[in-house]
């Protein structure tokens, strides 16, 4: 179970008496947001909130369930949450009642973690990334060379590439998102 005392977090065992002994890091504690799902459960809330709290239990004569769905599909097209906040402003106008507002939301500009390039082009075969082509820098530009063109280094084309870090690769993943950060 989490716990949180005085601005401290710790991971306890659910029983009586429990020590809170070993407290829990949260600095630099990160996550990885899957913005799709976020902005649905966003325009979800949205709609139930004015279902729920609109002044008028007729909606203004609007069928809401069909505002859900036709303002819903247009998320599919949402590349940033400007895009869903857009959105969400629109579904709300359809109730054509002033002082219904939307504001607000992550719009700012995340940090942002490099990702490191192998200089490779990979393929899947057999359940897996193969490197299908290490990519040569010019003879002349030491600072443009794949990493795996290094002296030492003795990784090959057709070698499959598995894991990273110790970690198995997800191949329904792009394979450079194991080395975001």
């Amino acid at each position: 179970m989490l716990v949180r005392r005085k601005g401290e977090y710790a991971i306890i065992e659910p029983k009586e008496n429990q020590k809170f002994d070993k407290k829990l890091s949260i600095y630099g504690l990160e996550t990885v947001v899957e913005p799709e799902s976020e902005w649905t459960q966003l325009f979800t809330e949205a709609w139930r909130l004015e279902r729920d709290y609109f002044y008028d239990p007729n909606m203004h004569g609007v069928n809401w369930q069909a505002m859900r769905q036709r303002y819903g599909d247009l998320l599919k097209d949402a590349v940033t949450r400007w895009d869903v906040n857009y959105v969400i402003g629109e579904l709300i106008a359809e109730l054509n009642s002033s002082h219904t507002y939307r504001s607000g939301g992550d719009t700012d500009n995340p940090r942002e973690q490099g990702v490191g390039y192998l200089g490779v082009d990979f393929s899947l075969e057999n359940g897996a990334f193969r490197i299908k082509h290490i990519v040569e820098g010019g003879p002349w530009d030491a600072e443009v060379r794949s990493p795996l063109k290094q002296p030492s280094v003795e990784v090959k084309e057709g070698d499959y590439l598995l894991a990273v870090n110790g970690l198995p690769l997800d191949t329904d993943r792009e394979p450079y998102a194991a080395f975001q950060g």
